[in-house]
């Protein structure tokens, strides 16, 4: 009975239109993740503006999306997510609900990102091919990352620095630690030490680098190049993406996007420039492993059952 019932779900969630509403859950559930990262770390940066539009706009239509692909943790479907998928009603009351629950911020999270791997798996066993989400669930995204993020991410106007250059091509940024860089340019010759702040990805409520510049030392560890399923990509990965876009076309003054197009094959976003990173890692990158480390054990023996057909096309 349980195989018949598995088999009609997969049928359900490889429907077109229920690969677009799959689409859209992860891509917001990209943006929760960091968003609960965040308050977790940073409690007193919850304000009643940011509480409201989660609890009142970004959830509701999150609920919605799992209740319209029958996923709900309580439902009769086999395929379905984790009970923990979306622990906190409230953001102000987040740390309390951990505490009851004898969970640490690390376990909330590692709750958390174990339920964003299972929806990784589930737009690759569902064959979900990527898809930008529509204007409405873009919408709520950008809503609840600029209340959590807001104007210190825009690029300031009058920015000291700039780097005339004629391609990206001669373009290389080499990370020397989490702050500072060495800007290389080919044509003219001109190298120049420099940093985050300079360069306009300051934080300036927080007086540090802001998401963007974290962003674009992620692609710097990975080759330049990000998959939808390599590593933490912190805050949304569309936004981030334009706003380092938006940056560099104005230092480097190129008018040409320093992005390749969205490659659907390898579900990847890559830089045209060369970016290096810095040679020792820091306590975060350890940080991050310890902690997707810890989500990908859980997820092994907590995620939905991956149909048996599938498992023989996706080996582990």
């Amino acid at each position: 009975m349980n195989n018949q019932r598995e088999k009609e779900d997969v049928e359900r969630l490889m429907l077109p239109e229920n690969q677009r509403i799959l689409n859209a859950l992860f891509h917001m559930y990209d943006a929760y993740k960091d968003v609960v990262a965040f308050i977790l770390e940073n409690p007193t940066k919850i304000s009643n503006e940011l509480n409201v539009f989660y609890r009142n706009t970004f959830i509701p239509i999150m609920n919605q999306l799992v209740t319209d692909l029958q996923l709900e943790p309580n439902g009769s479907s086999v395929i379905k997510l984790p009970v923990e998928y979306a622990p906190f009603p409230n953001l102000f009351l987040a740390g309390t609900i951990l505490k009851d629950q004898g969970k640490s911020k690390v376990d909330g999270l590692t709750d958390i990102f174990g339920v964003y791997g299972t929806l990784k798996e589930m737009i690759e066993d569902f064959k979900a091919v990527h898809q930008e989400p529509s204007p409405f669930v873009e919408k709520a995204i950008n809503g609840l990352l600029n209340l959590v993020l807001p104007r210190e991410e825009k690029i300031k106007e009058d920015k000291p620095k700039k780097y005339k250059t004629e391609s990206w091509g001669g373009v290389t940024i080499t990370f020397i630690n989490q702050e500072n860089v060495i800007i290389k340019i080919e044509n003219p010759k001109l190298q120049d030490e420099t940093n985050y702040d300079a360069l306009g990805f300051m934080d300036h409520k927080a007086k540090k680098p802001n998401t963007a510049w974290n962003f674009l030392l992620l692609f710097a560890k990975n080759g330049g190049e990000i998959t939808q399923s390599r590593g933490r990509v912190p805050g949304d990965i569309s936004k981030q993406k334009q706003v380092i876009s938006n940056n560099l076309k104005k230092l480097f003054e190129i008018d040409d996007n320093p992005f390749y197009p969205y490659n659907n094959k390898s579900r990847s976003y890559k830089l045209k420039l060369v970016l290096t990173p810095p040679v020792l890692p820091t306590r975060a990158d350890e940080l991050d492993r310890e902690l997707f480390e810890r989500a990908q054990e859980q997820n092994r023996n907590t995620r939905y059952v991956r149909p048996e057909s599938e498992s023989r096309k996706h080996p582990e």
